[in-house]
């Protein structure tokens, strides 16, 4: 007897014995086989299969994420996979340590801004305004604005303007 339920069941899948459902499609007849990669995780994270457009849009940014360089989380996750090869799973520890302020974890203070830009984020508020007004009180602070911008590729990084090209 197993010790699962005959049927696991959660917002984004569900489980029997005889298939597996992510957001009430088949894995195993409806989509393993048939959709990319990009367009299965536009389902899990949105509930919804994309258009074309959409799914150009979300290759892209994932072709533009996959070389960030020799970044020091990069390094170590490098430096730590050829000390023990047979751990991978160091390497990837190092990595995530290695996120913070700097690299990769400015979203981090992206997201504390706009907490704190909208405290009560169920209140109307003017959208515009607001962003307006942040983007000013950066100004005025000679300080950049979180997560906009990059640190090593000035005025622009070259890999926006193909981004919005493709949006």
């Amino acid at each position: 007897m197993s010790p699962l339920p005959a049927k696991q069941t959660t917002h984004i899948a569900s489980a029997t014995r005889e298939d597996v459902f992510v957001r009430g499609k088949s894995l195993c007849s409806e989509l393993i086989g048939k959709v990319s990669f990009t367009e299965m995780t536009y389902l899990q994270v949105t509930g919804r299969m994309p258009s074309a457009g959409q799914t150009a849009v979300v290759d892209a940014c994932l072709v533009a994420l996959m070389e960030h360089g020799m970044t020091p989380s990069t390094i170590v996750a490098r430096l730590i996979y050829s000390s023990a090869p047979e751990a991978v799973q160091a390497a990837v520890a190092a990595w995530l340590l290695g996120v913070g302020s700097v690299f990769v974890g400015s979203m981090e203070t992206a997201a504390r801004m706009l907490q704190e830009a909208l405290p009560d984020p169920r209140a109307p508020v003017d959208i515009e305004a607001l962003a307006q007004g942040l983007v000013a009180d950066h100004r005025t602070r000679k300080r950049a604005v979180p997560g906009i911008g990059h640190r090593f590729h000035k005025p622009i990084d070259p890999r926006a303007p193909k981004l919005f090209e493709i949006a």
